[in-house]
C-alpha cells in the first residue's frame, strides 16, 4: 500500500485524511478479491452476521437480516456450511451478502463475478441492479471484463484494454462423468472445465494431483500456497534450482504474464495477478507432462489472458497436457474444442 494525496477527498461526509476505517464502517462496504483473506467467521452464518453484530444490533434483528439477504443472494442453504469449505465461487457469494446486509450506502467491489458460474454471476447482477434502483447505492466496481456489466454501470473509467464479448460454450453431459473421462482425452492438448460453483472442480483438480504425482503441477485456487521464500527474486531462484533450468527462466516466465511484477516484494503482498503469474511460472517452468490450474485468469487483464493463452499453447505444442478449471468463459472459448462443461 502506498500513494500520494492532493486536495479533499470526503466519503459520506468524512474526509478520509483524518477518519480511521471505523467511522465508514457503517455505510461503506467492501468486497475484496481474495475474498477468503477478509473472512473472520467459522460459519457462513456468523460470517454474514457478523458486521451486524459488531454495530450492536439485536440477535432477532440479525437472524432477520441474514435470512433475508441470504435468500436474495441465494446462499441460505449454506448458513450452516463452515467458511473454509466453501468452494471458490460460494465464497464470493457469501462475501457479497456479508457485505450488504449492512445496506450500505456505498459498496465497493473488487471482480465481484470472477470466480462465480453464469447462473450466479447473473443472480448477482441482477441484485445489483434491484438495489441500484430501489436504494439509490453507490456501487464502484473493479473488473476486468466489461460485457456483463453493461447494463448495471452507469459510468466506466478504463485504465486498461477492454475485453472481447464473452462467448457461450454449451452445458455438455454429466459433470462427474465428464471429469472422470477428462484425463484419458486429454492426450496433448488444452481442456477446460466449466461448470457450476460447488460443482467439484477443484476437488477434483486437487485429487488429480495427489494421485498422478509424477510430473504433474497444479496451479491451486490460492497461488500463495505454492510460495516458501521471502521475496519474488527468491522464488524465481529457488524454482529455477528445483526445476533443473536455466538461472532466470521462471523470472522470464512471471514477467511474460504480468511485466509489473517487483521482484524485490514478497510474494504474498503481490497483487492477486501478480501472484497468479508467479504461480504459473514456478509450475510452467519444469514443463510438467500435465499442468492442471484452478481458476488461470483471476486478476489478469485482457493482455496477461491473452499471453497466458500463448503460453498454454506453446506447452501443449511441447507435449504438456493442461487441463483448467474455469468461469472465465470467454478464456475457456480460446480451446472450445476440447471443453468439459456442465
Amino acid at each position: 500500500a502506498g500513494g500520494w494525496q492532493q486536495g479533499v477527498l470526503e466519503v459520506g461526509g468524512l474526509d478520509r485524511r483524518g477518519a480511521v476505517p471505523s467511522d465508514s464502517a457503517a455505510f461503506v462496504s467492501f468486497v475484496e478479491q481474495n475474498v477468503r483473506d477478509g473472512f473472520v467467521a467459522s460459519t457462513v452464518f456468523d460470517e454474514i452476521a457478523f458486521s451486524l453484530r459488531m454495530l450492536g444490533k439485536s440477535e432477532s434483528s440479525i437472524d432477520a437480516a441474514v435470512e433475508d439477504i441470504s435468500s436474495r443472494v441465494g446462499v441460505s442453504e449454506l448458513l450452516t456450511r463452515e467458511t473454509g469449505a466453501l468452494s471458490a465461487g460460494e465464497a464470493s457469494l457469501v462475501a457479497l451478502a456479508a457485505a450488504l446486509v449492512t445496506q450500505p450506502s456505498l459498496l465497493l467491489l473488487d471482480e465481484p463475478i470472477a470466480d462465480l458460474d453464469e447462473d450466479a454471476a447473473a443472480r448477482v447482477l441482477e441484485l445489483l441492479a434491484r438495489l441500484r434502483d430501489s436504494t439509490g447505492i453507490t456501487m464502484v466496481i473493479a473488473e476486468h471484463r466489461w460485457e456483463p456489466l453493461r447494463e448495471l454501470a452507469d459510468r466506466r473509467l478504463d485504465f486498461g484494454v477492454e475485453a472481447g464479448p464473452e462467448s457461450r460454450i454449451e452445458p455438455g453431459a454429466g459433470f462427474g462423468s465428464a471429469l472422470d473421462s477428462a484425463l484419458d482425452a486429454t492426450v496433448r492438448r488444452i481442456t477446460p472445465l466449466v461448470a457450476p460453483n460447488g460443482a467439484g472442480k477443484s476437488t477434483w483438480l486437487r485429487s488429480l494431483a495427489s494421485s498422478h504425482a509424477r510430473n504433474v503441477r497444479l496451479v491451486p485456487e490460492d497461488p500463495s500456497l505454492l510460495f516458501s521464500r521471502e521475496s519474488v527474486a527468491g522464488e524465481c531462484a529457488h524454482n529455477d534450482r528445483l526445476a533443473r533450468v536455466a538461472p532466470g527462466t521462471t523470472r522470464t516466465l512471471a514477467l511474460r504474464l504480468v511485466a509489473s511484477i517487483p521482484m524485490d516484494a514478497h510474494p504474498r503482498d503481490l497483487s492477486t495477478g501478480q501472484r497468479l503469474a508467479l504461480a504459473c511460472a514456478l509450475q510452467v517452468a519444469v514443463q510438467p507432462d500435465l499442468l492442471l490450474l484452478d481458476e488461470p485468469t483471476r486478476g489478469l487483464d485482457s493482455p496477461a489472458r491473452a499471453e497466458l493463452a500463448r503460453m498454454l499453447d506453446e506447452l501443449a505444442s511441447m507435449g504438456t497436457a493442461v487441463i483448467f478449471a474455469t468461469h472465465d468463459r470467454e478464456f475457456a472459448n480460446r480451446f472450445s474444442a476440447s471443453a468439459v462443461s456442465s
